[in-house]
């Protein structure tokens, strides 16, 4: 069965029709008031889970009952199935709240793989484990709280909330990588009475929270499979599409090829970049224009003349299209021509499919060298001058002090832009699958 990636998330936020607006408008004044004291209970909410231990049954207990008062019932089924030996434990996303909804029923913390500032870290309930600096490090640090600790961590390797009703984004394997047995739990959702959707494609996280806390109440249902163990001659990702496979055939959902990054590009897409029919359009030409008529003169306004400055009105505008899109691609791809850029739109009239072009190899442009490609060469004894592009390990894109002197402030600002472009170029080669 074909999908298109907009199946998998809520376009709007509200749904039902003219009469779920009546309803909603006839909510609004008691939906204002429970945010208002919502607002309040939730700050008492989160000091309590900064006080209590995580592990704890009283703090359990005392949060699941605080969080009704917040509108979130949670309910859960196969807690046979929880085996004390998995010490990851991996679920579907589909709201901002998954991870409090898990570890709620399974005490468990969740690593901040987004980058988020330290306040919303903090806010919810995220703890620091060194994503940013990489995979490696991130690995590294997981493996040394199983070592110290028994409180399993909660993963979402879909890494973007879907709608849970049609499809899965492809999962990132990191989770699998840490060498420990997976549980697999299965969330849904539901919003009586108001037609509200949990996420809406493009919301923000205050906007996400903002409808929690103002419809009448959100059920949480959580259950839990058996856990998995990764099979001796499996990969990395047979092993995490097993386990994806498990979790849609239990929700009657499907695997989709689809990522964050197509989630992200879906966003870009249909809320940055405009439609195909709003561009403008080469001017078609006339191959044997009649000559102008004996009488008529350039003065005048002939449809001659009249033409020929609309024709040159929409060339200039094609033109400065043309250049906003070449500059585009030359924030992505600096190390290529303009020329060749310039080229290629010519004939795609497309900036992503010119980039794609150019990463692939389908325009002749030697593209610069990445790590992996530095590493090999220098195991198999070629010499290489080394790259202009920042290493991984900088690719940290806030600066830790702010700059004394205008010319400090400039160099930070040009290493973490460096960075930043590095990083964009390097994810959009390993998701499709190139090297240098």
């Amino acid at each position: 069965m074909n999908m298109d990636v907009s199946q998998l998330f809520s376009s709007e936020r509200l749904t039902g029709g003219s009469l779920a607006g009546i309803l909603l408008l006839m909510y609004m004044p008691l939906g204002v008031l429970l945010t208002v004291l919502r607002i309040f209970i939730g700050a008492h909410v989160l000091l309590i889970s900064c006080i209590l231990p995580r592990a704890s049954l009283l703090r359990r207990i005392v949060l699941r009952v605080m969080n009704l008062f917040l509108g979130l019932v949670i309910s859960h089924e196969g807690l046979e199935n929880r085996d004390p030996a998995a010490k990851v434990i991996v679920a579907n996303h589909i709201s901002v709240f998954d991870h409090v909804t898990i570890g709620l029923v399974v005490p468990s913390i969740v690593p901040n793989v987004w980058s988020l500032p330290t306040y919303v870290t903090w806010a919810m309930g995220y703890t620091e484990m060194g994503a940013r600096d990489g995979r490696t490090t991130l690995l590294r640090n997981l493996k040394k709280h199983f070592a110290t600790s028994n409180v399993p961590i909660a993963s979402l390797p879909e890494g973007a909330m879907t709608n849970g009703q049609v499809g899965m984004l492809k999962f990132s394997t990191w989770p699998f990588d840490l060498g420990e047995p997976i549980q697999p739990i299965i969330l849904t959702v539901r919003r009586p009475f108001l037609g509200v959707h949990v996420e809406s494609l493009g919301s923000s996280l205050w906007k996400d929270i903002f409808w929690f806390l103002f419809v009448p109440f959100t059920r949480f249902h959580v259950r839990l499979l058996p856990s998995q163990r990764k099979l001796g001659s499996e990969s990395l990702d047979d092993y995490s599409r097993r386990v994806q496979s498990l979790m849609a055939q239990e929700l009657g959902t499907q695997i989709t090829p689809f990522t964050s990054a197509d989630k992200a590009e879906y966003i870009k897409r249909s809320y940055v970049y405009q439609p195909e029919a709003t561009r403008p359009q080469p001017v078609p030409q006339q191959t044997t224009p009649s000559p102008p008529s004996q009488g008529a003169s350039s003065t005048t306004g002939s449809p001659n003349s009249t033409q020929q400055g609309d024709s040159a009105a929409r060339t200039d505008a094609e033109n400065d299209q043309l250049c906003m899109m070449v500059q585009q691609v030359k924030e992505v791809l600096p190390h290529v021509a303009e020329a060749t850029i310039r080229t290629d739109l010519g004939i795609t009239n497309c900036v992503d499919t010119t980039i794609t072009n150019i990463l692939e190899g389908c325009v002749s442009v030697v593209p610069p060298d990445s790590p992996e490609r530095i590493e090999q060469k220098e195991l198999g004894g070629a010499c290489a001058p080394p790259p202009s592009t920042p290493s991984p390990s900088s690719l940290k894109f806030s600066s830790p002090t702010f700059g004394k002197s205008s010319k400090t402030r400039q160099m930070s600002y040009k290493e973490r832009k460096d960075a930043l472009l590095f990083n964009a170029r390097r994810h959009y080669m390993e998701k499709h699958g190139l090297t240098a």
